[in-house]
């Protein structure tokens, strides 16, 4: 059967059962320690919430929430573990995210590497670690057939792990490095990665594929601030379109209808990286094989040419005001 457990970032102790929203866990990792770690029976969601604003770590622990050593089995593309906001604490374009932190050189914030097809969505993940080489500082780590969408990274790098299976994508995100070698989505050997609607931005290196059996997607992306969108020494075999980038970069052969020009007037103020109207990213996307309808905050694509980026501009061409911030937040 389907399993449902909650999280309060805020709460005082971690001693409630986490069934109900009223009796909450403290600790994400809590509620999967509490499960039943066979997901045969349906979808394991844990609902996280801030109620007084505050974001989930635990003293550097590493990783924070680590499912892979947790005992996971059965997992599929219809039972799977989700890990997402409770309701009333979505991404909103007012206010920034549900924040899972840590500062740790070698810490990993979600490490998901060995539990295929799960899903994370609307969170804020960061490794606020800033090493001089990326090592093992990561944000995140998931494993074939996992789904990330609605998220801010922040990290010297995030990890798609190496084994083959199922397609992952990665949606409506946004992912900023830490430091100057972060290197963005290490994609390791034999996997489908789709990117559809994200922003990289300053990043050594946007996305680097492992071996020569990666195959990578690229749909309405954005690439700024990033010395190279590939490593030209990579693997894999890149396909995609409308993506933009700034003027001189060096492209990945494979995508098409490239966006070029893009430069920080297309952008709010760094480090939002979210599209303005009658910039370079308004209305320069396509829908031709794409599956996301929405954007970070659940606003519907225009439905012939959206906007790059993870962020749809309004129709009257206002653009609210949210903050990613460098501390804690709800």
């Amino acid at each position: 059967m389907a399993e449902d457990y909650y999280v309060d970032f805020d709460a005082a102790d971690d001693l409630a059962n986490g069934l109900a929203p009223g009796t909450p866990m403290k600790y994400i990792q809590t509620a999967i320690d509490a499960s039943t770690k066979d997901l045969s029976g349906g979808i394991l969601t844990i609902h996280c919430m801030a109620t007084s604003g505050g974001g989930s770590t635990v003293a550097d622990n590493n990783p924070v929430v680590d499912l892979g050593a947790s005992g996971f089995t059965n997992a599929s593309a219809t039972n799977y573990i989700r890990i997402a906001p409770y309701t009333g604490y979505e991404p909103t374009s007012t206010g920034p995210q549900l924040d899972v932190y840590c500062n740790n050189k070698w810490g990993i914030v979600i490490d998901v590497a060995d539990v295929t097809y799960t899903r994370i969505e609307g969170l804020q993940i960061r490794n606020t670690y800033a090493p001089g080489s990326a090592g093992s500082t990561r944000a995140l780590q998931v494993a074939q057939g996992s789904i990330v969408q609605n998220c801010i990274l922040e990290s010297p790098q995030f990890v798609l792990d190496n084994t083959g299976g199922g397609d992952q994508y990665i949606r409506n995100c946004l992912l900023l490095g830490k430091s100057a070698i972060a290197d963005s989505c290490l994609v390791g050997s034999t996997v489908n990665v789709f990117y559809e609607y994200c922003v990289f931005a300053d990043l050594s290196t946007a996305i680097s594929a492992a071996t020569a059996g990666s195959d990578i997607d690229i749909k309405n992306c954005a690439f700024f601030n990033c010395d190279l969108i590939a490593k030209a020494t990579d693997g894999g075999t890149w396909t995609g379109a409308n993506n933009a980038h700034e003027t001189g970069d060096t492209l990945p052969s494979g995508p098409t209808g490239w966006v070029s020009g893009l430069v920080s007037g297309d952008f709010e103020t760094a480090p939002d990286y979210r599209a303005v109207a009658s910039g370079t990213l308004d209305g320069a996307g396509t829908v031709t094989g794409v599956t996301s309808t929405t954007d970070m905050f659940g606003t519907s694509r225009d439905g012939s040419t959206p906007d790059i980026g993870y962020y749809e501009i309004a129709a009257s061409g206002t653009n609210e005001t949210i903050l990613i911030p460098t501390g804690p937040i709800r």
